[in-house]
Formats: structure tokens, sequence, C-alpha cells
């Protein structure tokens, strides 16, 4: 396989080999977790586990994280710099109205639950856990998470009945 031949791929292709690396480094990975060293004892208390492999494990997460989060501000100034702004309206769907509520509501949300988190200390592997800020901000992400599947579910149930409603509508007339 030459770089001249990926050149010539298309983006399915492309992000289908993507998916299948990280899928199998992934994979790779977790069963090493797993399966290699996952009963050493922590040295400072014996009662917990020092999985071998739990440093790799976690870098390779973070490394996802930050290549996502890096991925999705590129492709959101890419989306911003490149769309035509004549585009508001495209075939008779408020696209850019629809996009502009998306975002304000998902950032309105995270402020919402952000500011209404818990405080409470965590008891977690023995201690204390009493970080504010991070209390809230686990708070904040579960909450949200949980706003916007609700959402979402009556949104695909609301567009699910929809042929129904017609239907009803139809026979009254």
């Amino acid at each position: 396989m030459k770089l001249k031949e990926i050149k010539n791929w298309s983006a399915e292709k492309i992000s289908l080999r993507i998916f299948y690396v990280l899928t199998g480094f992934s994979v790779l990975l977790f069963l090493l977790f797993f399966l290699v060293g996952f009963d050493l004892p922590y040295i400072f208390d014996p009662d917990f586990n020092a999985p071998l492999f739990t440093d790799p494990l976690l870098i390779f997460m973070e490394l996802l994280l930050f290549a996502a989060l890096a991925i999705t501000g590129y492709s959101v100034w890419r989306g911003h710099k490149c769309s035509p702004k004549t585009e508001k309206v495209v075939n008779n769907v408020p696209a850019a109205k629809i996009s502009r509520i998306t975002w304000i509501g998902t950032f309105a949300c995270l402020a919402i639950t952000f500011g209404i988190g818990s405080t409470a200390t965590m008891v977690i592997n023995g201690r204390n856990f009493e970080d504010t800020l991070w209390l809230r901000l686990s708070d904040m992400f579960v909450w949200t998470s949980l706003i916007l599947l609700a959402i979402a579910i009556a949104t695909v149930c609301y567009g699910g009945t929809k042929y129904i409603r017609k239907s009803k509508e139809r026979r009254k007339r």
C-alpha cells in the first residue's frame, strides 16, 4: 500500500480503517490490562489491586480524548469557516436555526447542571473526596448526558409517532 493510493480513498474507507485500528488496539490493551498482572497488590495498601497495564491504558484514553477534542475543534472551525452564509434554509429545513439552538441549548444545559451540581463529599477508595470543582464537573456531565439522552428519546418517539398522528388527522377530516 502506497501513500498515493491512500490519498485516493474515500472518507468512508479511511474512517473505517481508523475505526478498525482503534478498536483492535483498544481490545488488545484491555485484554492485556485484564489478563496480564491484574492481581498485583498495590504497594501502599495491599487491599487494592494495581494492574500492570493501568498507566498505558490511562495514557491511551487521554490520547483518545485529546485527539477527539482536537478533531472536534478543527471540524467546528472548518465548518464555520467553509460553510456558505447564504444557506440558512436547506430543503425547507432551517439548518442555521437548528444548529444555533443546539449549540445554545447544550451550553445552557452544561452551565445549569454545573451550577446546581452537588458538592457533597464522597467516599472513594475509603477516603473522603472533597474537591468541589471535580464533584460539580462530574455531576454536570452525568446530568447533562441524562437530559440530552431523554431529549433524544423523546424526539425519536415524537418522530416515530408522526405517521400515526397524521393518519388520525386524515381520518378526522
